[in-house]
Formats: structure tokens, sequence, C-alpha cells
């Protein structure tokens, strides 16, 4: 079975109410977890970028505290957690920095997901790999250098491709690279499964993904695309969650088949016809 992650990432804009409607849309959708992102501003905004003044829905202000305005603390995580327990729904995180893995930690510590941009931290890559059950790696903005010693740091349990380009054209997806890490890395034991996490909106990338092996298919969602925010516009809107899983599941079910070839009960009368038995 493919697992499908529901990106929420920031596109809830800080908003709990947002947020749980996400989930419940996600849910009902289809989609086997939400995804959140979580980081310490003061520690992941550069220095130069943090007082830079940025047009917001709230009005004018320093991007970091803009960056704060929209990220959820531990009571909120805590509320999440509640809400995703109370509808039967899976859910994980992005972290960013040693902190907000702290934090996540005391709240869910199944799985964790160690982001693009980071995956050249080693104490974070220890860390996670140390104290959740769980760990998945994404590969954008790396070379096969950064990638190899992340693998060897944190023994992912997927890895994920990924392309840190927003929106990804999709001449620009790579989906082979899938295939790669098919061969170099699963079939060698050093991760049970992979993934594409896509920043694109084409149906097509992730079927050709899956195609060639993937496992996990993450996608952006969003209430709407015309939402204030970086990455509403990637994201799929509710009618497209809910085509989107469809057209997986059904993929799933062309693929089945994996066995030695037998009569299908549906092609028993045409048999049977041509045989002049029936």
């Amino acid at each position: 079975m493919i697992n499908l992650v529901a990106e929420i990432g920031i596109n809830h804009n800080g908003s709990l109410q947002i947020a749980f409607e996400l989930i419940r849309i996600a849910k009902e959708a289809g989609f086997d977890y939400v995804k959140f992102q979580k980081r310490c501003p003061n520690d992941c905004i550069p220095e130069n970028q943090k007082y830079v003044v940025k047009e917001t829905i709230w009005g004018k202000m320093p991007y970091i505290n803009y960056k704060e305005k929209i990220e959820f603390d531990l009571y909120d995580y805590e509320q999440i957690n509640k809400f995703c327990e109370k509808i039967g729904m899976k859910w994980f995180t992005s972290v960013w920095d040693m902190e907000s893995a702290c934090d996540i930690y005391m709240v869910n510590n199944t799985i964790v997901k160690i982001p693009s941009a980071k995956i050249n931290d080693v104490q974070l890559l220890e860390y996670c790999r140390e104290y959740f059950d769980n760990v998945i790696i994404s590969t954008g903005m790396s070379n096969e250098a950064d990638i190899q010693k992340a693998v060897a740091i944190s023994r992912p349990d997927v890895i994920m491709h990924s392309v840190a380009v927003y929106p990804t054209p999709v001449e620009m997806t790579r989906i082979g690279y899938v295939k790669w890490l098919v061969e170099n890395y699963r079939d060698k034991g050093l991760c049970k499964q992979v993934g594409y996490s896509g920043h694109d909106k084409d149906i097509g990338v992730a079927i050709a993904a899956i195609l060639l092996g993937a496992e996990w298919i993450e996608k952006h969602i969003t209430l709407s695309n015309y939402m204030f925010g970086s990455d509403q516009k990637i994201s799929l809107e509710p009618k497209e969650m809910f085509e989107f899983v469809e057209a997986v599941r059904r993929l799933e079910k062309v693929l089945e088949g994996n066995e030695p070839r037998e009569i299908l009960n549906g092609e028993v009368a045409k048999l049977e016809q041509l045989r002049g038995t029936k």
C-alpha cells in the first residue's frame, strides 16, 4: 500500500482551526498521514533576514515576528495530537532544529522527518535516530555525498526524493532518481522504503514515482491556493485532494497481480464460448 502524506506544513498560518479543518479533509479524502513543520525561528532564520520588513496578512512586520506568529508551540501540537487521535488520523512533523525535535518528541515520537535543508545537520540526524521510532529524510538541495553521509548517520527508514524548487516544473522533477534510490539504497538495505515529496501539482509525476518504486508520496495541501503563504499555490485544494487519493488508490488496484497467471472469473464465459462448451 502506498503511504499518502498530506503536507500541511505552515499553510495553517498559525491557526489551529485551519489546521483542524485540513486534517479533517485529509482524513476524509483518504490520506494516511498529515504532516507539519516545526522550527525555532530565532535559530533557523539567517541574521541578515530576521528584521527585514515583510508584508503579511497582519500588516507589515519584521520577518522573524511573522515566522513566530505562524509557528505552533508545544501546546498547539498537543491539541493537534488530541484531534488526530479523536478522528483516527496519523501525523508527524518535519523538525528544523534541536529545540523543535525535543518538543515534538514529547508529543509524538513515532515518526519524524528531516527536511532537505537540514540533511547536513549531524546533531539533528543523530538525535532523531536515537529518539524517534521511524526517521524519514528528504534529499532536496543535496548531492549524493551529502545523502550518503546522512544515511550513514540517521539510518533512515524512508528516503524521499525531492526537488526544492517551488513550484517544481515537471521537466525538473527528475523522477528517475526514485529508481536510483530503490537500487542504491533500498535494495542494498540502507533504508526500508523510498518515496517522493513533490512540489508540483501534476498527478502524472506522482504516478511515475510509484511505478518506479516509491512507497511514500507527500503532497502539500491547502484550503485555497489564494490564501496567504509561500506554499499555498503549490498545494492541492480540497477537491484536488480527493481526486489525487482516488487516482493513487486506483493505480494500486491496476498494479495488483504479482503472481502466476490464472484464468480470471471474467474470462471463463469467453473461454467457454470460444471452445463451444456454452
